[in-house]
């Protein structure tokens, strides 16, 4: 089958059953699959190919591979999308109705939920309508549970680490050189001309530039998750709002963090 390793950030607005959801796909397979990708028609698919541009010795680019695609009912990517043995990555953009969501109600000294996101949660963290903090992990789908209060300052511990330990990194040996300006070889995105190092480093798009903002070291304990009240944020085993574009796949390694925001009424206030 195909390995897939994704990181995703999804903005669930429960108020209006809306969902934006960036996702950044790595994939790997052994055997392209005969039919390519496949993804809805309300996602847009950007490819992440290295063009290599520089002087000298290095003056010549890749050719850029030709890519077929059906749209019909949905998005058929049928030719040079993935091949066989080959890493390839892409970032795709999604926006939807949606009806996932989590359940909150909101006692004195707790937050009762039950999880409809589709999938479990291992992280949750809840700010109610009076700015307080709750939290819970392990919670499975459909399941319910009652959020514990925690402090901000211990609040921003657990996320900034959990945060942290999924940062993306440039891999184990990458030439040095490519990952500074100022020298004569540079890594290009040919899609609207990123460099390669901004899509990698944090602060490159707005999945990660979202997600940076979440771990500036030193930032004050007010600064946690720059989330407003009525807001959550979830860590998930999976991202129910992405699209892998195939239907056999094993998932490994992969990040996705859910910020959702819902409407808190008295009903919910004891």
């Amino acid at each position: 089958n195909t390995r897939i390793r994704a990181q995703s950030l999804t903005l669930l607005d429960q108020t209006k059953d809306q969902a934006v959801c960036w996702a950044r796909l790595s994939y790997y397979a052994g055997l392209a699959p005969a039919d390519g990708l496949e993804f809805s028609t309300q996602v847009a698919v950007y490819p992440i190919f290295p063009e290599w541009v520089a002087s000298g010795i290095f003056n010549r680019d890749i050719n850029i591979p030709s890519r077929a695609i059906q749209w019909q009912d949905k998005q058929y990517l049928t030719e040079g999308w993935l091949a066989s043995r080959t890493p390839t990555q892409y970032l795709t953009i999604a926006t939807r109705p949606s009806a996932r969501r989590i359940d909150i109600s909101v006692q004195s000294d707790r937050v009762d939920i039950v999880n409809k996101l589709g999938t479990a949660i291992n992280l949750l963290i809840v700010r109610g309508l009076d700015g307080k903090l709750f939290w819970g992990k392990s919670i499975d789908r459909d399941g319910k549970s009652s959020l514990q209060p925690v402090d901000e300052s211990e609040a921003t511990s657990i996320v900034r680490k959990i945060l942290s330990d999924h940062e993306l990194q440039l891999p184990v040996g990458y030439p040095e050189r490519f990952t500074r300006r100022g020298q004569r070889v540079y890594v290009v995105n040919p899609i609207r001309n990123f460099s390669m190092q901004t899509e990698i480093e944090p602060g490159g798009n707005q999945m990660d530039r979202f997600l940076d903002a979440l771990v500036i070291p030193g930032a004050p304990a007010n600064h946690l998750l720059q989330i407003d009240n009525c807001t959550y944020l979830a860590v998930t085993r999976t991202g129910p709002e992405v699209e892998m574009g195939v239907s056999d796949y094993s998932e490994e390694a992969s990040f996705h963090v859910i910020v959702g925001t819902w409407a808190e009424t008295k009903k919910n206030k004891r």
